[in-house]
């Protein structure tokens, strides 16, 4: 299971319109907004090892290395909200707002902190999972993910819940082919397999 390193979040409804209509990347469905949310995001990266995983296994030793060394090359080594500081970032970025602006959607910090928070911690994901990713792989992450979790309203009836999450996944996938783009096709096969249609 990756280390998801996303303390807090409480949502917005820029953020919420984004989750609402997935991103602007051709994996998703689009979907007008059914409610509005109103959560904001703050993220906290902590790079830390996994409970119970066996450090002494050289195949893991060299997975936690490359995970250090990805979040070290992303500038996701501190505390507090993500900003784009990378080119990969500040065009996902990019890209992400234009998107969500077109939809009518407003851009703020708190937006960008959880794309990024997403995208990292899918590319996490993959890392310690030595780049073999499936669609199991992907409903686990969106599963066990506090920043997930916070961002689907607690009164969302079940189908809203899964376009949330549905559309989640899709940001999460979205954002990891700029900030890992190797694994790209790989999450974009796991994302076709997990949310068929």
């Amino acid at each position: 299971m990756p280390v998801l390193r996303v303390a807090a979040v409480v949502a917005c409804s820029a953020v919420a319109l984004v989750v609402m209509t997935g991103c602007s990347q051709a994996t998703t469905t689009e979907s007008k907004p059914m409610e509005k949310a109103t959560p904001s995001a703050s993220a906290s990266p902590v790079p830390e090892r996994t409970a119970g995983v066996d450090a002494g296994d050289p195949k893991l030793a060299d997975a936690f290395a490359e995970r250090d060394a990805f979040f070290a090359e992303q500038g996701f080594t501190g505390n507090g909200p993500l900003k784009a500081t990378t080119e990969a970032q500040r065009t996902l970025v990019q890209a992400q707002k234009e998107w969500t602006e077109s939809k009518g959607g407003v851009w703020d910090d708190r937006s960008e902190t959880v794309l990024l928070a997403l995208g990292s911690d899918t590319c996490e994901t993959g890392i310690l999972n030595q780049h073999r990713v499936d669609g199991t792989t992907l409903k686990k992450l969106i599963a066990s993910s506090p920043l997930a979790a916070q961002l689907i309203p607690k009164d969302a009836t079940a189908d809203q819940a899964a376009l949330y999450e549905r559309n989640i996944a899709s940001m999460s996938v979205f954002s990891a082919s700029y900030l890992c783009p190797a694994d790209k096709e790989a999450w974009e096969a796991a994302f076709r397999t997990a949310y068929p249609g």
